[in-house]
């Protein structure tokens, strides 16, 4: 490997960054013979070479890490022998001693009491450089019988760790193999007398205070037991498992197998089992969660895209940032996490100790259940234990089923909240809670949405049509309003000629806004011309809300009518995105939601964003809606979010990292379940993916026109440019970029935790980072009082929408326009206007007929031009007369 990937490869293994495209894989074949060796496979590790290769390359850049480790080790080895030995001592003058010194005494058990009779000395019996550390002895002469017991062993450890203070990161105190008697400190003994029963994590690690110098001299002779420590410590020091070098001493010495990532893989059985080392209750938990998900990863690792996938998950990308959760819980006391769980009890699937003021929960679909469910009222020693927890909250109640049992209301839109405030205190800071202008959102969009399905029921029930509606389905998912397609029974008298089929449809259309003009869920009914296909129509049609619908006939010879009479696909590709890809779209989502129920509000938050960074012109609902899906359907090592607002997070992270100009972004959508694809379903979508990458790079190899690629299993493949068309290269630039300024006030804890203040600065849009500024009139008072504010409001947006539209068509040839989606009643509104940097800063040769407004050039002889950019302007403020309120010049 050259000195240059190393050196990026390096940088890739230190940093939360994913794993460069020159690293994805390694040419040549490698340069130790005994890698070639023919090795046996156990059935349940997965035969994949290029994670295989992956893992090498890592472990190549860890021991170069490790072997310098070893060289500080043997230097501060050397320096600590030198240290003169103290005491023994009462703990008072220890005490007295650090207070001097400005210091104090940190113990990692209990505190001894001030009048303890035990001597502590600093008289270490051997001082070794093992394994990168260095390793002090504890002298057997100021070991007692009994200092296993109570934290006492601990208590002389941490007087060495207080006097070598200064060298704590290489520094490992230890006691003499087999002080104690193994048959004293089982895990089935008790060893700290103040607790009731066996104490096995205490117990555990006295006994590693005496197994760890033996195993760490075992590491040094052993190269394949240091690769999988070196793995361990890897994947422990990118999450929150509690895991020590020494835990993970104990497990590789018992893991190893034919190769590298088999020895990891059984390492990460052993930590799931359990066996190997008993940890408290919350650190268990979390780690056989991570170990879980890690050996499900490696297992479906079965293409190249997905091993690239699996590697950055375990070993690249760190999960100790705040959207690792779906809440964070923060005091500034510390927090009783015995009491804390029983407050969440099955609303939470895990509860993870990330410090001693904080603690991480990742919801399930009991989350925001508005009422807590305790134990029957026969069952009286429960039912009395529920009711000392909860006082006077606690009621009895009677269900359908018959059963009577003991409950707790919760009256906050946030249940979770409410609990975790009851159990530590109201002075809690909740990261992820849901506020009441969500519930109010979600209450809006459920209300609509059966208000439709209600109105397609009774449209299908009509009659007195010349055909009947067979399906009338939304053709937008996030949006309260907007398309919707109709379709009618089969029938063979549909004209051949594509005009004859429009005035068909037109027909159609007018008899049936008169049967819809009798329904009592529709208000009103009108045909309208589409403004964008010439000789088409669609069907307006206004709820009793306000909502509006424009129904258009979906009728599918429409299709090869299109293709058989026109030569270039532009048209077929326009049915599809507007007939086709819709339904299909729609339908995967609406699966999706039904598994996350998070999602509709995550996109929300997601679309608010887009729209305030003027994005959403080049980011339609479907391409975001897609976005937002993979977050929940390829979550990594993580679990899929169960929070809005950790979807988002992890959603903008996403953006932030992802390099679109080497992997297209795939969307493993199921239709049916919502669930992700598996096995050969992931490989052939991952394989389209690289294909319509490679085929799109093979015109544009340099991505200079294009952009984001975006493939979705929902779409077949002949039809994915067309459902989710690229954006250009220059919206995508701008993505990547704003993702990436937003990414650092994710990270500000005390930011975060007001979400209200964090949405408000993650949405300001940088205006100045435009050329032309259009500031456009928003919302105004009531004009016409046969408008209300609803079809006001409506008209408004279709009126801004239009006119962007046009100056996309007159200018696009010379500038890009950047717009939201018009619908916020704001007072005002803004478009961002970039000019062609060719056009701008360049001269061009003059020519009739040209593509934009020219003059000729400055202190130019020849007959050159350039942009006309005040002319420009000028005739936007002439179009925009009573749109446009002021134009700002960057």
């Amino acid at each position: 490997m050259g000195t240059a990937r190393k050196r990026k490869f390096s940088a890739a293994a230190k940093r939360d960054v994913q794993l460069p495209e020159s690293l994805k894989w390694i040419p040549g074949p490698l340069k130790d013979k005994k890698d070639h060796k023919n090795v046996s496979i156990q059935p349940n590790e997965p035969d994949i070479g290029l994670l295989r290769m992956q893992t090498e390359t890592l472990l190549r850049s860890l021991r170069k890490q490790h072997s310098k480790k070893c060289r500080k080790a043997i230097e501060l080895a050397g320096h600590l022998g030198q240290i003169a030995e103290i005491g023994p001592h009462k703990l008072s003058w220890w005490t007295a001693l650090a207070k001097k010194n400005g210091a104090s005494i940190e113990f990692t058990h209990r505190s001894p009491e001030s009048d303890c009779k035990l001597d502590f000395a600093f008289r270490p019996s051997q001082i070794a450089a093992v394994a990168g550390k260095v390793y002090v002895t504890i002298s057997a002469e100021d070991i007692q019988e009994k200092d296993y017991l109570n934290g006492r062993i601990f208590w002389k450890r941490d007087i060495y760790h207080h006097v070598l203070r200064e060298h704590r990161e290489l520094l490992e105190v230890v006691i003499p193999e087999n002080t104690f008697p193994a048959a004293k400190i089982a895990s089935d003994r008790n060893c700290v007398r103040d607790l009731d029963g066996p104490t096995p994590a205490y117990n555990a690690q006295v006994h590693q205070l005496q197994e760890v110098l033996p195993l760490a001299r075992e590491l040094d002779r052993n190269d394949e037991m240091r690769d999988v420590w070196l793995l361990l410590q890897r994947f422990a020091e990118l999450r929150y498992t509690g895991l020590s070098d020494q835990q993970c001493l104990s497990v590789a010495s018992v893991s190893l197998r034919a190769n590298a990532l088999a020895s990891f893989r059984s390492a990460l059985e052993w930590l799931k089992s359990g066996l190997t080392i008993p940890l408290n209750s919350i650190d268990g938990d979390r780690l056989k969660h991570d170990c879980d998900k890690a050996i499900s990863l490696l297992d479906r690792a079965l293409d190249r895209q997905s091993q690239v996938e699996a590697f950055a998950a375990v070993f690249l990308h760190t999960q100790k940032h705040i959207d690792t959760f779906d809440v964070i819980v923060s005091s500034t006391e510390n927090l009783d996490f015995a009491r804390l769980r029983t407050a969440v009890g099955e609303r939470v699937s895990n509860l993870t100790w990330i410090d001693p003021l904080r603690c991480g929960l990742q919801l399930n679909e009991k989350s925001y259940n508005p009422l807590t469910i305790g134990p029957a009222s026969s069952d009286r020693q429960a039912a009395a234990e529920f009711r000392r927890f909860w006082g006077e909250r606690a009621e009895l109640r009677k269900f359908k089923d018959g059963r009577i049992l003991e409950c707790v209301s919760h009256n906050d839109p946030d249940p979770l909240a409410d609990c975790c405030r009851f159990a530590a205190g109201r002075q809690l800071t909740i990261i992820g809670e849901r506020l009441t202008e969500d519930i109010d959102y979600l209450v809006e969009c459920k209300a609509a949405r059966a208000e439709f399905d209600g109105f397609a029921r009774e449209a299908r029930a009509l009659e007195d049509l010349p055909l009947r509606i067979t399906m009338l389905q939304r053709s937008t998912y996030g949006a309260q309003d907007g398309e919707a397609l109709i379709e009618f029974e089969s029938s063979g008298r549909w004209p051949d000629d594509i005009l004859a089929l429009q005035r068909t449809k037109a027909a159609v259309l007018l008899s049936t806004a008169t049967a819809m003009e009798g329904l009592r869920s529709v208000k009103q009914a009108r045909v309208a011309r589409d403004a964008l296909l010439e000789h088409t129509f669609f069907l307006e049609v206004t709820l009793p809300s306000g909502q509006v619908f424009n129904l258009r006939i979906r009728h599918d010879r429409e299709r090869e009518l299109l293709s058989s009479q026109h030569d270039d696909d532009k048209a077929s590709q326009m049915w599809i995105c507007r007939f086709d890809a819709p339904i299909r779209h729609v339908s995967a989502m609406q699966a999706l939601e039904g598994l996350h129920p998070s999602f509709t509000l995550a996109q929300h938050l997601l679309d608010t964003w887009f729209a305030s960074h003027l994005l959403s012109r080049h980011f339609p609902a479907m391409w975001r809606e897609s976005l937002l899906a993979t977050v929940y359907l390829s979550p990594g090592a993580l679990d899929a979010p169960r929070s809005a607002f950790c979807a988002f997070q992890r959603c903008l992270r996403f953006l932030a990292t992802w390099d679109w100009r080497v992997d297209a972004l795939t969307v493993p959508t199921s239709a049916d379940s919502g669930e992700s694809v598996r096995g050969d379903a992931l490989i052939a979508l991952n394989t389209r993916a690289e294909n319509l990458l490679q085929a799109l790079r093979s015109k544009d190899p340099a991505m200079r026109k294009s952009g984001m690629v975006v493939v979705a299993n929902c779409h077949p493949a002949g039809e994915l440019l067309a459902a989710l068309p690229p954006p250009d290269r220059t919206a995508s630039l701008r993505l990547t970029a704003l993702a990436k300024a937003c990414v650092p006030l994710l990270c500000q804890e005390d930011l975060v935790s007001q979400r209200q203040v964090l949405m408000s600065r993650l949405c300001t849009p940088a205006l100045e980072d435009y050329d032309v500024v259009l500031h456009l009139y928003g919302a105004r008072p009531q004009k016409y009082k046969n408008l209300n504010n609803t079809q006001e409001a409506r008209l408004l947006t279709t009126v801004l929408q239009c006119f962007v539209d046009d100056l996309e068509r007159v200018y696009g040839d010379t500038s890009k326009f950047f717009a939201g989606d018009f619908s916020a009643q704001a007072s005002q509104h803004a478009v961002g206007m970039l000019f062609d940097r060719v056009v701008r800063d360049k001269t061009l040769r003059f020519r009739v007929n040209g593509n934009m407004n020219a003059m000729r050039a400055e202190d130019d002889e020849d007959e050159h031009v350039q942009l006309n950019s005040e002319a420009v302007l000028a005739e936007i403020q002439r179009l925009g007369h009573g749109i446009v309120s002021r134009i700002q010049i960057n």
